[in-house]
């Protein structure tokens, strides 16, 4: 770990319980987290889909800390992460930070998917999809924004996937020609691809995009579906007759 932010772990994160300074590494420890959940059964709230309202009182409970705001949205961005909860205000996804934490936040618990399930489905949907996320950390408000663009983006790219494999067709049927390379079947793969994403959701979906296999390349599959609309559109006003 960095010196400045060995600094930093040692003066904060240590006195605060939440885990060891090594030379090397921090060591996690999840008293604070365990604590919480403790905390909201004594109270009566659980832990499906607290508030971080309720995340707080449990905190002071049963009796006041004295622990300055930051230091509590600290705390509780701990117990997110290591839960793997998700944030809406008002039914919206909301993605909280350290001096951003509404007490009318709730948290949803997420099912993740494995990490190098994580970083396979970020690469595929860069490379395929042009998706990026600002912070590539497996949490379950990334994930959830990664499913939202995925499948806005396999809806606004289906309709002209399959006018390209229609127009592909058609045209290979009258040259009486078979397809010699990859066009046609990365264009219906594209087609499959787009409409099962489009139908799933939460780690589903990121497994679905982590698993695809283009019949050539990620690349070329990236291609296909960007131009679809500019190909279809050339193949069909193209003077084949002259030709």
């Amino acid at each position: 770990m960095e010196g400045s932010l060995r600094g930093l772990m040692e003066k904060i994160a240590e006195p605060l319980g939440l885990g060891t300074m090594h030379e090397r590494h921090f060591v996690f420890k999840p008293d604070w987290p365990n604590l919480l959940r403790t905390n909201l059964a004594k109270m009566g709230q659980g832990n499906t889909s607290p508030s971080v309202a309720q995340l707080r009182s449990a905190i002071d409970y049963p009796d006041p800390r004295g622990l300055p705001g930051e230091v509590q949205n600290l705390l509780i961005l701990v117990f997110m992460e290591h839960g793997h909860y998700a944030c809406q205000l008002h039914g919206q996804e909301y993605d909280p930070g350290l001096k951003d934490l509404p007490d009318s936040l709730v948290l949803s618990k997420q099912e993740l998917a494995e990490p190098a399930v994580w970083k396979g489905a970020l690469d595929k949907a860069g490379a395929i999809l042009g998706v990026t996320l600002h912070s590539q950390l497996r949490t379950a408000n990334h994930q959830n924004e990664l499913v939202k663009q995925v499948r806005e983006e396999a809806e606004a790219y289906l309709h002209s996937a399959e006018t390209l494999v229609e127009v592909l067709r058609q045209r290979l049927a009258q040259l009486s020609v078979s397809d010699q390379g990859q066009r046609l079947a990365t264009a219906e793969y594209a087609v499959t691809l787009m409409n099962q994403l489009r139908d799933l959701e939460g780690t589903a979906l990121v497994e679905a995009v982590a698993n695809s296999e283009a019949p050539s390349s990620d690349q070329a599959l990236g291609r296909s579906l960007k131009t679809a609309q500019e190909v279809a559109s050339r193949i069909k006003h193209n003077n084949w007759t002259l030709l």
